[in-house]
């Protein structure tokens, strides 16, 4: 591996470790609403939409439900 792929590689590794975890939430999120589209079932696929619009406030909250007043 040449010096520039390694630092290439480093580099891309720092970025995606800056990631916050509600950046990391939204995107997981996104994927999953892409998935529920992809559901023919009419009612599937409702559920599936509900299930991926959960604020990210209150995705942490089930996480940590003895700490869900806490703020960091």
């Amino acid at each position: 591996m040449s010096v520039q792929s390694l630092f290439g590689v480093v580099g891309l590794l720092l970025l995606l470790a800056a990631c916050s975890g509600r950046q990391t939430f939204l995107i997981g999120q996104e994927w999953q609403r892409q998935r529920c589209y992809q559901l023919s079932d009419a009612l599937e696929r409702s559920r599936c939409l509900e299930e991926a619009g959960i604020p990210y406030e209150r995705y942490r909250e089930g996480l940590n439900p003895d700490r869900s007043g806490d703020k960091e």
